[in-house]
């Protein structure tokens, strides 16, 4: 080996260090490649903190570098170095060839020697050198090679540990993709669940629904150990031999009919929407229909499905139509009043009175809302009379506390318009007991021996629980409202005067056309004016039936019963069956009250309708009369029984 020639330092595949400066490696030799670490399960794997990575990337460095030095290495001339003096050697080495020759040609007289031989010789070391410079080259080329091999194995040791340190990295990463593709699949799968779940609550298809489970390998069946739907506990459920198949059971579902296998989840959906329906129009008849389709086990799916979406359906469009007429009852100056019932009672009774006059008096205000205003200012001037009765009532009994009278104490409560507490909270237990021993003797009460008033009609538990409903706003509301729309002038009054000035009979289709607005004309008159009276009348019918404001739900319901109405007589004599009507309400709301008896005293004596004509059919407690004769006014003279 060239004595000049540094080796390329290389480096060991266990801790791949350097070779030592000045040592040299043995020519013709390589290293064995070095093998990747075995897995030793009890060695931790390498990792990206390995304390091999540093030493590692150091040789790699290292083995570049040798890698480059190689390429210039190979562009260097491989003659053999120049020694000093070199020329002055070839002289002297050349001087002794040819004196060499020269004896030995002397010596032999000519045969050997001489310019032969001279030749000879030189041709010899001229080949010499050239072996001596082909193994200098391949000692050369054995040397570098065993470098560049060392220094790929060191590069592919340092790819190893980088590999092995990122391996958990890269596992982990598969993981993660192994768990996405999955939760892709499971997400995918839910999708097809869920909107098979969606189909089967908007149809009720069964079936459908679990050939879609099947596909995705999930149908819905009966709990471990449970009898199949329709089958009883202990029925034998083997197929005998030669018996038709059931489709149906072999995919573990019952057949679609009323015992059919429905998930809970449709069950549950189908039952909160119908119950939302019914808590939104609790008497909507098309509502409480499909509430007891819903609840009727002999019902199939495919019914329920389609009474859950009806009944949806149904209370979407009365809400459209509670918007619209909100929104027209929001711009009306008149709507508070009517759905507010304490505007018009206690207090606020003659800020409403002075409103509604001032309405009335208005020359720009339209025919038809005339009727209107005229009902509500009847309405206030009652409630006026009794907040007024009212607060008499409380004067009298503070003058009865303070004069020390139970006797007009005890009477006060008898009549109602006293609260029993108002006597107690006056702080004088002695004179409210013996306030409240009058009014049990006013109402039929015996004393006992131990001298307690008891019996009759009048305890002070009952008397303040009707002192309560005479003064709640909506009671005197209602019946005030009940009160106008029997007196003459009122709403059922109007109708049936407006409906008397259409000539010739009309029949049910005709009648309902008219209300409706479906013709505006009948027999050479117009129907416009009894139009607007049937409208002002429906809607105080359905306040009545709502006990405030009126609903889509109970315009309906009093559109039917003066349907209903017109139906059983034909004729005007149906606003006579309404009039009873609305006189049967009253008096039930009324009952024994004490109060409110004193406030609506003529609740059993309905005033005796007008405008009639020989040959309208009238109704007298329950049973319908041919008019036969009529005064001036229309009242009825004579009718005989139909």
């Amino acid at each position: 080996m060239d004595p000049t020639h540094q080796p390329i330092p290389t480096a060991t595949p266990t801790a791949a260090p350097a070779v030592a400066p000045g040592t040299t490696s043995t020519p013709g030799t390589t290293s064995a490649p070095p093998q990747p670490p075995v897995n030793n399960p009890t060695q931790p794997e390498p990792t990206a903190q390995n304390p091999n990575l540093d030493q590692t990337n150091a040789a790699a460095a290292e083995a570049k570098s040798a890698i480059d030095q190689y390429n210039k290495d190979r562009a260097i001339s491989t003659a053999p170095p120049v020694v000093k003096h070199q020329t002055l050697l070839r002289m002297i080495s050349g001087l002794a060839t040819g004196l060499g020759a020269f004896g030995t040609a002397i010596a032999t007289h000519g045969r050997e020697g001489g310019v032969e031989e001279v030749t000879r010789v030189q041709g010899e070391q001229q080949r010499q050198e050239l072996e001596a410079q082909a193994a200098r080259d391949k000692r050369k080329n054995q040397v570098l090679q065993q470098d560049l091999t060392n220094a790929s194995n060191q590069i592919e040791l340092a790819n190893m540990y980088k590999n092995l340190a990122s391996l958990p990295d890269e596992t982990a990463t598969k993981h993660l993709q192994v768990q996405e593709a999955r939760l892709g699949v499971i997400g995918q799968t839910q999708d097809i669940r869920t909107k098979a779940m969606q189909d089967l609550i908007a149809t009720g298809d069964v079936d459908s629904y679990n050939k879609t489970l099947q596909q995705i390998g999930g149908v819905s069946s009966p709990a471990p150990g449970a009898a199949p739907t329709g089958v009883s506990a202990g029925a034998p459920t083997s197929t005998p031999a030669g018996a038709p198949t059931n489709a149906a059971a072999s995919t573990g579902t019952a057949a679609v009919g009323p015992t059919a296998n429905i998930p809970p989840m449709a069950l549950a959906s189908w039952q909160n929407t119908v119950d939302a329906a019914v808590e939104a129009y609790p008497k909507d008849v098309n509502i409480q229909q499909a509430a007891k389709i819903l609840a009727d086990p002999n019902s199939t799916p495919v019914q329920k499905a389609t009474a859950a979406r009806g009944a949806q359906n149904r209370m979407q469009a009365l809400d459209v139509g509670v918007s619209s007429r909100t929104k027209q009852q929001a711009a009306d100056p008149l709507y508070k009043l009517e759905t507010d019932p304490s505007e018009m009672t206690g207090d606020k009774a003659p800020a409403a009175i002075a409103l509604l006059s001032s309405k009335l008096n208005d020359p720009d205000l339209s025919p038809d809302q005339k009727p209107r205003v005229q009902r509500l200012l009847s309405m206030a001037r009652q409630a006026q009379k009794n907040d007024l009765a009212f607060e008499a009532a409380k004067e009298r009994t503070k003058q009865a506390i303070t004069d020390g009278d139970p006797k007009a104490a005890g009477a006060l409560l008898q009549s109602g318009l006293v609260s029993p507490q108002e006597l107690i909270s006056s702080r004088k237990p002695q004179f409210a007991q013996a306030a409240f021993d009058e009014a049990i003797r006013l109402g039929g009460g015996v004393k006992g021996a131990d001298g307690k008033w008891t019996g009759g009609t009048w305890s002070a538990v009952a008397a303040e629980s009707q002192y309560e409903y005479a003064k709640n706003p909506k009671t005197q509301n209602t019946l005030n409202l009940l009160t106008t729309m029997q007196a003459p002038g009122g709403s059922i009054d109007i109708a049936q005067k407006t409906f008397n000035t259409i000539p010739g009979k009309i029949d049910e289709k005709t009648f309902n056309k008219i209300v409706t607005g479906g013709i505006t004309e009948f027999g050479g008159q117009s129907t416009v004016a009894f139009q607007a009276a049937m409208v002002s009348l429906t809607d105080e019918y359905a306040q009545v039936l709502q006990g405030g404001a009126a609903t889509e739900t109970t315009l309906k319901q009093a559109k039917e019963l003066i349907q209903q109405a017109y139906t059983k007589t034909q004729g005007s004599a149906a606003f006579d069956t309404i009039r009873l009507d609305m006189a049967a309400r009253q008096k039930g709301m009324v009952r024994d009250n004490p109060a409110l008896m004193k406030m609506y005293p003529n609740t059993a004596a309905p005033v005796q309708s007008v405008g009639h004509k020989p040959g309208d059919t009238i109704v007298q407690n329950g049973h319908n009369y041919v008019v036969t004769a009529v005064d001036a006014n229309g009242k009825v003279t004579g009718a005989n029984p139909q």
